[in-house]
């Protein structure tokens, strides 16, 4: 496998899951990245492609023809995988010109899949540069739905899934598509998590069923901004109402101090048990908070108390889908 410089490495991380600065036209500077612990056997993940058996613990590099186009994704099997068991699966997407391996050095929810005993999937969207969904969904859209649809088959055809265990979070753009998936594939999923991400298909969002949602967003983000005097811009707190009020949650959230950084924001009573939720870091960025490859450095306070995978597997764990065969 081709090795990469650490500064190559890290420099891909920060810039995959984010664009140029719109507001001030600055880019991140390089000395931000010094401060970093690198650790090699994370990030060149030795993976076995074209695998025959993929319940093997540890990383496969897994393609898929999809309608005539050939996709791919990396999966992470935990130590623990017992065929006699059933698992939940959590899909993991990339931000915006990202990749599916720098997504898996961005979150480490492979390695909390490791830890708790659940499947990761690390998917890689189309194009060049790489995308989950452009601004209006349509045709790019149902692609990335019939390869979502091909992903779970593929995967129930070859492990041990529980199907009411399904769940999806990302980060920046891969957020996006997290909320265009709870709406158009609500009968799948049981929980979504967006984190620094938007929602573009707010205006047509008809989930077939309630759907619980937890979100993270910072207060400092410029890329996809957590409040906004545009009223095109779809805001964290906003798609979060939106969220509550699509599965009969009580309009007045509940609100509590998680540590001196970040709040928490609980939509009670919702319907079918499901919950909405959403974390915002007081001066957090356009980052996966508690990961040490975001554009840091962090807010005072914030690390390590607040980790978005741990948060996100923990909410994940206590929603499943009802009624699933």
């Amino acid at each position: 496998m081709k090795q990469y410089s650490v500064f190559a490495i890290l420099l891909t991380f920060i810039c995959s899951s984010c664009i140029p600065d719109s507001h001030t036209g600055a880019s991140i500077s390089t000395p931000q990245i010094v401060y970093v612990t690198y650790t090699p056997q994370i990030v060149n993940v030795t993976a076995t492609p074209e695998p025959n058996d993929i319940s093997t613990p540890g990383d496969h590099i897994v393609h898929l023809d999809v309608n005539g186009t050939e996709r791919f994704f990396n999966l992470h099997i935990p130590s623990s995988y017992n065929p006699n068991n059933a698992y939940a699966l959590v899909f993991d997407l990339h931000g915006f010109s990202g990749s599916a391996r720098s997504q898996m050095g961005l979150s480490f929810m492979w390695a909390e899949g490791d830890k708790k005993g659940f499947i990761v999937v690390n998917p890689q969207g189309l194009g060049d540069p790489p995308l989950w969904i452009d601004f209006y969904p349509g045709e790019v859209g149902e692609a990335q739905i019939a390869f979502f649809e091909a992903m779970i088959a593929h995967l129930a055809k070859n492990l041990n899934i529980d199907p009411s265990r399904i769940y999806v979070t990302g980060m920046s753009n891969g957020g996006v598509m997290s909320n265009y998936l709870g709406c158009e594939m609500a009968d799948t999923f049981a929980a979504i998590a967006p984190v620094a991400g938007g929602h573009n298909s707010i205006e047509t969002c008809q989930p077939q069923n309630p759907i619980s949602v937890i979100a993270v967003h910072g207060t400092d983000d410029r890329h996809i901004p957590y409040e906004s005097s545009n009223p095109y811009s779809v805001t964290a707190r906003y798609y979060s109402q939106a969220w509550a009020q699509r599965n009969g949650c009580d309009e007045v959230p509940i609100v509590e101090a998680i540590t001196d950084k970040v709040t928490k924001e609980s939509w009670p009573n919702c319907a079918e048990n499901v919950a909405v939720v959403l974390y915002t870091v007081e001066g957090g960025r356009h980052e996966w908070p508690g990961s040490a490859y975001g554009p840091g450095p962090y807010p005072e306070g914030l690390q390590p108390e607040f980790y978005a995978s741990e948060i996100i597997w923990e909410f994940f764990s206590q929603h499943t889908k009802p009624n699933v065969d």
